[in-house]
């Protein structure tokens, strides 16, 4: 017998009881549907949950930190404390202090160009902080604000153009400054086009103590060539780190801030192939620093987001073998009315394999059909509840061919799956006694 005879034989059974089939293909459609909308959901899920830590900032991103990270990073380096514990009475006694160990790491210019230099990494950035206690405008009076100052080194790359309201980015000048849009306003001037090119004096200075002052304040000045989004840059000042070196070590009393403390901060972007986590671990593991990155927490939540997609698959299926007893009952049933027919089949040659195989095309025909209709509707109606009512709370339910596709089959092979039962019961009925029947 031909695998055409089989396939024409399988389909002529079907179509002679049209209505159980499409019955049963609806039944295996509506399994095949919930399992697509179920493996959306939980890709809508893992890509919300993408785009929410996206929006945090840049996922190729890596912060290294001053901290060594063989040590604990919750403790805080370069502290004292008091003992609180209370003397004996009568016992007259001064609580020692007690050292806190230091569990800084100094970032250096070597540690930072030997990070820039590694495999995966597109670029660096580095800065430091520091405080300003008042500025001026030209030759205004000092305004008294206490403002961040950030130092960066331009050595490297610092772009800030799309954070730019007014003017340009800080480039190779250490005389260029930006400023953050709400400072600009507190300084009383209401354009920002107006602060381009104006001079500006940063000052810091320990508070006078009953009229004596402790120490000289230290001055540093600069022409404003841009003006920073109000969004991402409040009370700020952007300058050179060269600049901002003697601001950032005035309190610490050191004439060198960089040199004694290294950077405060070392920004590393991969490149787009990069695992950021693999680069992560191999910096803290080669340099001893604590890292952090954004596509940490979404490499958790990714994993998160599978466990609820497999939850949620794993429901779909279980209603799709549901649906397919259904199949099962159907095919079933064409076997008891072909009974005769299955022992003339045998009777003239007619293999076991034969028969077994014309039921399993059966339950594929069946399977398929339902799965292509399920993707069918399913895709339709996952359209339809984006546009009317996901889509209004940011929320997608994706659809993907990839999706569809491993739907359909997993229709199908559970189709075939449960045409196995039947097909082998038909292949091993008694020939003798089905040819004698009715």
């Amino acid at each position: 017998m031909k695998l055409s005879d089989k396939i024409k034989i399988a389909f002529s059974d079907l179509m002679n009881r049209k209505g159980r089939s499409i019955l049963t293909i609806i039944a295996v459609s509506i399994g095949s549907l919930l399992l697509i909308i179920m493996m959306g959901l939980g890709d809508g899920i893992i890509n919300k949950m993408r785009d929410m830590v996206s929006s945090f900032g840049d996922t190729n991103l890596i912060s290294v930190m001053p901290i060594d990270a063989s040590k604990s990073p919750d403790a805080m380096g370069g502290l004292t404390v008091m003992e609180t514990t209370e003397a004996p009475q009568g016992v007259s006694e001064v609580t020692p202090e007690k050292e806190v160990e230091d569990f800084t790491k100094k970032i250096s210019m070597e540690d930072a160009q030997k990070i820039g230099n590694m495999d995966g990494v597109e670029k660096i950035r580095m800065s430091i902080q520091g405080k300003a206690t008042s500025l001026r405008i030209e030759n205004g009076e000092y305004v008294d604000r206490n403002v961040s100052i950030n130092g960066v080194s331009l050595k490297y790359d610092y772009d800030y153009t799309e954070k730019l309201v007014a003017g340009k980015s800080i480039e190779n000048g250490d005389n260029d400054i930006l400023v953050g849009e709400n400072l600009a306003k507190r300084l009383g001037v209401e354009s920002n086009e107006d602060l381009i090119g104006k001079k500006i004096t940063v000052k810091v200075e320990y508070p006078a103590m009953d009229g004596m002052i402790i120490k000289d304040p230290k001055e540093v000045e600069g022409t404003i060539v841009g003006v920073l989004d109000r969004k991402e840059y409040t009370d700020t000042i952007v300058m050179s780190d060269t600049k901002a070196n003697p601001i950032a070590g005035y309190f610490s009393e050191d004439e060198n801030y960089i040199e004694s403390n290294g950077y405060s901060g070392l920004s590393v972007y991969g490149e787009e192939e990069t695992d950021i986590g693999a680069l992560s671990n191999k910096i803290k593991a080669d340099y001893g620093y604590q890292t952090f990155s954004l596509s940490m927490i979404s490499d958790m939540l990714d994993m998160l987001g599978l466990v609820v997609k497999s939850i949620l698959s794993i429901a779909g299926i279980i209603v799709l073998l549901v649906a397919t007893l259904g199949l099962v009952n159907t095919v079933t049933m064409i076997i008891q009315e072909k009974r005769k027919m299955i022992g003339v089949m045998r009777s003239v040659g007619g293999s076991k394999s034969h028969i077994r195989i014309i039921f399993i095309f059966q339950s594929i025909m069946l399977g398929t059909a339902g799965g292509v209709l399920g993707a069918v509707l399913s895709s339709g109606g996952i359209l339809f509840i984006n546009e009317f009512i996901t889509k209004k709370n940011n929320f997608v339910i994706s659809l993907t061919a990839s999706n569809v596709g491993i739907a359909v089959g997993i229709t199908v092979i559970i189709s075939i799956l449960a045409g196995l039962i039947p097909a082998s019961k038909a292949a091993r009925l008694n020939v003798v006694e089905a040819v004698a029947e009715e």
